[in-house]
């Protein structure tokens, strides 16, 4: 996370494990029966390793069995996270809803576009309807008034690394699974609103 809390102008929003429980959804859906503090930290953002360890029929699940079963219904059906409404609303506030954005990588699976635009649809604000970018290269959207918040390590450090400014969401399979999300995220939304000029 940067430190640098000067004036920011846009928010690039990631939207699984951010605004929704994309990990923990898609491990309870092929049947695993943990809760978050169950996570494997050991196997980081690696959730087929992370079902192979928790699934109760010790089964060896490939990384094309995990993203094949993902239907359109599942990433539709989604929960929004605990931190949906806290985000969304700082973002706003920080910079104002025309410069709010949702930026969000696919699978290989054609079930992962259309699940998401529904969701998406189904579940975000009317002032963030169509206001989303979906590449794998969040970094390419980097400058210094432009603010990444993602749960993934490997996004932040290259979105900072490309002259952006990043603020890591908490979560089990990051460095900052020691933080509660909900407070972390709140602290740091709170700082970055105090200092907007």
């Amino acid at each position: 996370m940067t430190n640098d809390f000067a004036p920011i102008r846009r928010i690039l929003l990631d939207l699984d494990d951010v605004l929704n429980n994309f990990t923990m959804c898609a491990m309870e859906y092929l049947g695993c029966d943990l809760v978050t503090e169950d996570y494997p930290t050991e196997v980081g953002y690696d959730i087929v390793a992370a079902i192979n360890l928790t699934h109760p029929t010790n089964c060896h699940w490939t990384p094309e069995q995990v993203w094949g079963i993902l239907g359109v219904d599942f990433w539709d059906r989604m929960s929004v996270s605990d931190i949906f409404y806290t985000v969304l609303e700082y973002s706003a506030d920080i910079v104002g809803e025309d410069q709010v954005f949702i930026c969000s990588s696919l699978t290989k699976n054609h079930h992962c576009t259309a699940g998401k635009l529904k969701w998406m649809d189904r579940n975000l604000p009317h002032w963030l309807q169509g206001r989303f970018i979906l590449t794998p290269y969040k970094s390419l959207l980097a400058d210094s008034q432009t603010l990444l918040i993602d749960d993934y390590l490997g996004n932040t450090v290259s979105f900072e690394k490309s002259g952006g400014r990043a603020l890591l969401v908490p979560r089990p399979w990051n460095p900052f699974n020691r933080y509660d999300t909900k407070s972390f995220i709140t602290g740091a939304l709170g700082n970055w609103k105090n200092n907007q000029k």
